[in-house]
Order: structure tokens, then C-alpha cells, then sequence
């Protein structure tokens, strides 16, 4: 009987405890108490962070590979805002124009990835192309943030080459602008 006591008070004592902290935790925008719908100027704020953000990449990851033959892959990253919002990349695949020495969009390679809804962090996903050779190829990666329908903000980044933490790489960490399949 003592043991039961003892558990039950153990028991409330937790609960209240998690009581209190979800009570002292903040919510909306991060290191903020309040809301957990942010303002329109914390929205602008937030997006303004993230499109400058250092996490805010698109690279090439696998290039013609032994593993990856014919293969270019497409990796990007993004934060999350700071309050809940669903992430969502589109990538755009390109192909290098020797007639107007521009990239084009390759035709029917625009994959649209859903990352899910997030509030804090780095987010990163990313696809595989196999093309015929030869080909010169880079990429667009359009970022969106979401808030139910409606959209909060998008950027476009290129790939770049350099990019840190990529994962999923071949060979590991591998980051570029182009990928040339011969």
C-alpha cells in the first residue's frame, strides 16, 4: 500500500512538473514567449534570416559516378523559421546550351520535395537525375515556406560547389556547381 502511495505522489509530482514547464516554455517565434502565431513583421523577419542564412544551399552531390553512372543528384538545405511552417524545395534540373552558352531547364525534370513542418534547424533532402551522356547540367532549387495554404516567402538559390554537412554524397561530402557526364 505504501508503494502505491508512493507512486501515485511520484506520479502527480511529474505531472505538475511537466506542467510548469510547458507553462514556462516559449512559443512562436524562438527565444519569444507569447503567440504561437507570429505577426506579419516576425514572418518578414524570419524569412529575411533565412534567405540570408548560410544554410540556405543547393548543391550538386553525385556527379557520374562508379556507384551513380549517368547520374547527377541534387541536394539542398533549409532552415526552418522559427515557428512552425511546412518546407518544400523545388528542383529544376538545367542543361548547358553551347547555342546561347546558357543553362536551360531540361524538359519534364522539375521534382517538387516535401519536407514536412518544422520550427527550428537545418532541413536537407534532396533527388537523383540519370541522363544521357553527354551533358553539362547544373541546377535551380526554389525554397517555400508554408503556412497551411497559404505561402510566407520563397527563394531561389543555383548550386554552388563548397557547401559543408552535405549529406548522402558520392563520394561522401561531395559538393559542385556542375556535373559534366561524358
Amino acid at each position: 500500500m505504501k508503494l502505491r502511495a508512493l507512486l501515485i505522489a511520484s506520479l502527480g509530482a511529474l505531472v505538475l512538473a511537466g506542467s510548469a514547464l510547458a507553462a514556462s516554455a516559449p512559443t512562436g517565434i524562438t527565444g519569444t514567449t507569447g503567440p504561437s502565431t507570429p505577426s506579419a513583421a516576425q514572418v518578414q523577419l524570419a524569412l529575411q534570416r533565412a534567405e540570408h542564412s548560410a544554410g540556405l544551399w543547393a548543391t550538386i552531390n553525385i556527379c557520374d559516378t562508379a556507384k551513380h553512372p549517368n547520374t547527377v543528384g541534387i541536394r539542398a538545405q533549409m532552415p526552418a523559421l522559427g515557428f512552425a511552417t511546412s518546407l518544400q524545395m523545388v528542383v529544376k534540373l538545367g542543361y548547358y546550351s553551347t547555342g546561347s552558352a546558357t543553362f536551360k531547364p531540361v524538359p519534364n525534370s522539375t521534382v517538387t520535395l516535401k519536407l514536412g513542418a518544422a520550427s527550428v534547424g537545418y532541413h536537407q533532402d534532396g533527388v537523383t537525375f540519370t541522363v544521357k551522356p553527354p551533358a553539362t547540367l547544373n541546377a535551380s532549387v526554389t525554397f517555400i515556406w508554408h503556412s497551411g495554404t497559404k505561402v510566407l516567402g520563397s527563394t531561389t538559390r543555383t548550386t554552388l560547389p563548397g557547401r559543408k554537412g552535405v549529406q548522402q554524397g558520392d563520394p561522401a561530402g561531395y559538393s559542385s556547381d556542375v556535373c559534366r557526364i561524358t
